[in-house]
Order: C-alpha cells, then structure tokens, then sequence
C-alpha cells in the first residue's frame, strides 16, 4: 500500500494514520469514476441547452472568419478587442469540425476532460496521495458553474488547462534541465497572456513562485522565463496590426493611471476626451453597496465550498508554515486571483467575477482537497468534539449546497428541451437565409442581445462587426465639440471599430441593404427606436423573424432595383 503521508517538501508534519485515508487511497479510482461521469453528464446538458450570450457568439464566429480570411484581425473593420490566440484555435477546430455552438462547445468539453485529468496529475504530484487528487477532481465536476462554463466556446476551459500545465512544469522544475524548465514556462505564460490577457495577474505570481520554489539559478531561471515571453511577444506583435499592441496592453485602472502619467500614450486620446462610453460606470456608496452585493451572489455563493475550504487551507498553510512550498502557493494563486479579477472587472462588469472564476478555480479545486486533509486530521486539542462537529458540518453544508446548485442547473437547462438556445438561433438563421441573398451584408440594430448576430453567422450571411457587441461598442459624442474634433474623434472611434451615432446614420442613409432590428432589446445606452425613423425612411418592412417570444424585423432598401433571392435552409 502506498504511503499516506504527504510528501515532505511540500508538508512538514505527516498526517496522522487514519483508516479513513487507507481505505480512501485504495478506491480513490471511484471517487474520480464518479467526478467523470458528472461532469460528462452536465455537459452533455450544456452543451444542448444553455443559452449563449456575446462572448460565446464572438469567438465563434471571428475565430471563423479570421481563419477563413473574411475577416482581417485588429485591422480598421474588427473591433475585437481580445488578444487572439483562442480564435484561432477555436478557429481550426470549426473549419475541421463543423461551425456552431454545438461544435465550439464539444471542443471545450474536450478541453475541459483533458483538464480533469491534468488537475489529478498536478494534485498526485503536490500531495503524493490519490484520494485527495481525486477530490481536487471532484471539486472541480461538482460544481455547475464550473462545468457550464467549461462547456461554452469560451476559452476558460483551454486557460485553466493551460494554467495547470504551467504550474506542473514549475513544481518539477528542480528535477530536469534548467533551461528547458524555464524556457517551458516562459511557453506557458506566453500562451496565457495571449489567450487571456487578464491572466498576466496569474503569470506575475507565477514567476514569483518559480523563483522562490528552485533549489538554484533562482534569477537565471526568472531571466530565460521572462525572454522566451519577450521573445514570442515581439514575434506574436510583428504579424498581427499594431491594434493588437493597444489591445494587449488595455488593462483595467493600470492603463489609463500609466496614460494619465505620461509613460503610455494613448492612441485614441480624441475618443476616451470627447465621448461618453455605454460602459462607463460612475462610483459612488450606491454602487459599492452593488459591487459587495455581486461579490457575495456571483462569487461566494456560486462557489462557497470552495472559497470556504480555499480560505481554511490557507490558515493552515500559514500555520504549518507553507506559504512558500506548492500547497501555500494554491491557497494564495486562487484567492489573490479572486480579488484581482473582481477589483479589475468593476469598472465594466460588477458580476463578472462568476465567469472570470473559472479561469482559475482549479487551483481552488487544490486548496480545498489541501484543507480536507487538513480538517480530516486527529485534532489534538481539549476541543476535539468541537472541531469535529465541525468539519462533518462543513461536509454537510457542502452536500447540501452543491444538491441545490445541480437541481436549479439542471432543472432549468432540461425543463423545456424544444426551446433550446441552439435551436432557436439555428431557426432564426433558417429564416434569414430564406429572406437575405448570400452576398449581402446585414446591419443588426440591437445592442448587446447575441440572438440575431449569431444567426447571421450561423446562415453564412457578412455581419456589420459592431453589431456583434453594439452596447458595448457604443459611444455618445459629447456636446459642443467643433465640427473638426468631431470628425477626427469620429475618425478614432472608426480606427477602434466602435461607433455613434453619426456613424450609425451613415450606415442606414448610405451603407447597407438589409437591416435587423431586434425588437426585444431595452437598454438606456442607446435606443433602438431612436433609430426606426431613419430605417423606415430609406427601407421597407419585408418580414418579421420569430422564434419562441423573441421577434426581429427584417428591412430592405427601397430602392434596391430586385427583391432578396430565397436560398435553401441550412
């Protein structure tokens, strides 16, 4: 039988020897069975029926189009404003595999198993003890926010694997070459960033444990790491516009202090003067008491066994003196991620904090199987009847809050299988390939609703890019600019591919043929019925689309010399 102390480089006291931990280590292969099984059930679930929203759509559709060459990526006509190694690879994947949700979402779920298994290495390799890997496991299967997510044409799956990856080579970085170690995590922090450039939070603590955890060559190891990433940079900003170089550096509150400054100088100065942003968030008692609000709803509660143990293991890190060793490192890795992500999103996403987590939550899957151990130890201590009630509490709320979450999941995802999300948008496009020739490009008018821009792309039609995300593409001029500044400011937010008003007149008085107009979409940002007016003096009305409880006016241009060419469905 194995062993069931943990390995002491990572902890200094051994555990004590309970049955519990034998009899564990020897089924620890049904605990991960079980942890698969869920997760492949809830995903099979997601993949069929959840709803898609704008990321989802936009990494569809430009990892598509950038491959494909219809769409020129961080060039004038693209108003990405991700970095771009993700579409790429989602990309390939549709030009091999087919285009769609259903397609995205399998790719995903594939990533997200392959990240299973890699969690259950690195936590092999940390606690040198199979039942706690195969909790790290189960910890990350058994929550539904973790596994929707992980499901979705997103890149949150492909970022936490590669996160994991990353740390693996970091914890066995003392046991090979020195330089192909550091150049490996150099690889790792490149892909990272360039998939995710909000995980630089994660690379920085990254590069802080590589040099605190190697036994020598602490700096040279830190130096290779940090020139391999310098060197792909460069190479990866040579072949792509100098926007993504904008893009890359576009960090919330950092960037615009540095511009303030002086250090950085901002390439649309015009824009961020002379406008007003739909986003722009004003700060105030009332939106702090907002943002504890979604920290407690999109953080704590969707992932409280997890925050709850997170925050025991690393009370017990820092009492057994771990700080610094692998265990300490993921207490600390997936809370101060936590808070970064929070604190970062605020000024555009006060509950964004939900998505974001899953970024790194595999590292908070570790944190807790550390202080299950941890728990699960014979307390020495005049209180023993105490500290046990308590952590078979712990166990029970647990139980109880994932049973809540999977029912409200699941239940909703299932509860009307006809209505699916998939379905719906795939009926929706159906309906625009019936009434729109193939080379026509469409102007939607509905702000940050995905349905009508993803079934354009699902119905092989071009697509207005703004209209993809147009709430958050939207820019009000301020009042009183000269003509001069307001041409120039608009000539910027042209160059960033966002758009105003003006812009968005020209588009209807002279640019396209065919305009949607998403009936359901209500926001104060901007209004679609301040725009009907115009469209009803150079279009007609051909048709309504509809889906269930969701209709979308298609206009055509009156002078448009014949009518739309019906197509077959697809």
């Amino acid at each position: 039988m194995e062993d069931t102390t943990l390995k002491k480089d990572h902890v200094q006291k051994p555990i004590w020897e309970l049955d519990f931990f034998r009899k564990a280590e020897e089924n620890w292969y049904w605990i991960v069975l079980f942890a698969f099984s869920v997760f492949i059930l809830q995903g099979i679930v997601n993949i069929l029926y959840m709803g898609s929203w704008l990321d989802e759509g936009k990494y569809l559709m430009k990892g598509f189009w950038y491959v494909t060459g219809q769409v020129h990526p961080y060039s004038i006509e693209d108003s990405t404003g991700y970095v771009p190694l993700f579409f790429y690879e989602l990309g390939w994947w549709q030009k091999f595999f087919g285009i769609g949700h259903y397609s995205g979402r399998i790719f995903s779920f594939i990533i997200g198993l392959i990240n299973l298994v890699t969690l259950f290495i690195v936590a092999r390799e940390i606690f040198q003890n199979r039942f706690l890997a195969a909790i790290s496991v189960m910890f990350l299967a058994s929550n539904p926010i973790a596994v929707k997510y992980f499901c979705t044409a997103t890149p949150y799956a492909i970022v936490s694997l590669i996160s994991l990856l990353t740390f693996y080579v970091l914890l066995k970085q003392n046991e090979f070459n020195w330089i192909l170690s550091a150049a490996l995590a150099g690889l790792g922090y490149f892909l990272l960033f360039f998939t995710r450039s909000n995980m630089v939070i994660g690379i920085v603590l990254f590069i802080i444990f590589q040099w605190s955890y190697a036994k020598k060559l602490k700096m040279r190891r830190v130096l290779v790491s940090v020139g391999f990433i310098t060197i792909l940079t460069v190479w990866i900003l040579s072949i792509f516009p100098v926007k993504l170089s904008y893009v890359a550096m576009d960090f919330p509150f950092l960037t615009p202090l540095l511009m303030k400054m002086g250090i950085l100088v901002d390439p649309y100065k015009l824009v961020t003067e002379n406008t007003i942003s739909a986003l722009k968030s004003s700060f105030g008692l009332s939106y702090l008491y907002q943002s504890a609000g979604a920290l407690f709803s999109a953080y704590v509660i969707p992932y409280f066994p997890i925050v709850l143990l997170s925050l025991i293991g690393l009370y017990a890190a820092f009492k057994e003196k771990l700080l610094y060793k692998p265990i300490g490192f993921i207490c600390i890795y997936f809370l101060l991620m936590s808070a970064g992500h929070f604190l970062g999103s605020q000024s555009y996403c006060i509950d964004c904090i939900l998505p974001y987590s899953n970024y790194f939550l595999v590292f908070g899957a570790l944190a807790s199987a550390y202080a299950v151990f941890y728990l699960f130890r014979e307390p020495v201590s005049s209180v023993k009847k105490y500290f046990n009630g308590l952590k078979y509490g712990l166990i029970l709320i647990f139980c109880i809050v994932s049973f809540l979450f999977y029912y409200k999941s699941l239940t909703y995802l299932i509860s009307n299988p006809r209505n699916s999300y998939v379905s719906n948008v795939n009926n929706l496009a159906k309906q625009i390939q019936m009434n729109i020739p193939e080379n026509e490009k469409i102007l939607v008018i509905g702000g940050s609703r995905p349905y009508a821009a993803q079934a354009v792309f699902l119905a092989n039609r071009k697509l207005e890019l703004s209209s993809i995300n147009q709430y958050h593409s939207y820019y009000r001029l301020k009042d009183g600019l000269s003509p001069d500044v307001q041409q120039k400011t608009i000539e910027q937010l042209e160059a960033m591919t966002n758009w105003t008003d003006l812009m968005m007149n020209n588009w209807i008085e002279n640019k396209y043929n065919y305009i949607i107009i998403d009936n359901g979409y209500h926001d104060e940002g901007f209004k679609v019925e301040d725009f009907k007016p115009l469209v009803e003096k150079y279009f007609i009305k051909t048709t309504t689309l509809t889906i269930p409880n969701e209709t979308f006016d298609l206009f055509m241009r009156k002078d448009k010399e014949e009518s739309p060419k019906l197509t077959a469905p697809i």
